[in-house]
């Protein structure tokens, strides 16, 4: 593996696991992990093998509402960018999701914001909101970014 490969695989692990502990905190989904990582981490040697690229395409969770209908249910693929000038890596990123697991949702850590959309809202507005308190409270949001900042960022 190569050393820019192992750094980015290691601050998206990162968001990941902000992501997780934040949603876990709030309590209303039960949250599965599902990336390619998890499932086969075997695979992590062969990230450049065009055959396997289906594999890793995989969303990283599955989030399933602990009291609602199942039609709720959110495949998420998380990301990390350090500045929240997403532009065209937002749109991008949710062109490629939408392609292969739709619906899905995408969710991005920064220094700054979390931010969170449905693809398929994200590619008709080219754009993403910052995750609603609806999901997240502001104050666990705010605890997070602590977190992040502090292992990303140095401080």
């Amino acid at each position: 593996m190569q050393p820019d490969f192992q750094k980015q695989l290691i601050k998206g692990k990162i968001a990941e696991i902000i992501f997780q502990q934040m949603w876990a905190e709030v309590g209303k989904y039960t949250i599965l992990p599902l990336g390619y990582e998890r499932i086969l981490p075997g695979l992590l040697d062969r990230h450049n093998n065009e055959v396997l690229k289906p594999i890793r395409t995989a969303p990283d969770f599955v989030l399933i509402p602990k009291d609602e209908k199942d039609e709720n249910i959110m495949i998420v693929e998380v990301k990390f960018k350090k500045n929240p000038d997403l532009g065209d890596y937002v749109y991008n990123n949710a062109v490629e999701q939408n392609k292969r697991w739709n619906p899905s949702y995408l969710f991005i850590a920064s220094l700054e914001h979390f931010y969170f959309d449905k693809c398929d809202k994200i590619i008709s507005a080219r754009t993403i909101s910052k995750l609603s308190v609806n999901y997240v409270p502001s104050e666990i949001q705010e605890k997070y970014l602590k977190i992040i900042e502090e292992f990303l960022n140095g401080k």
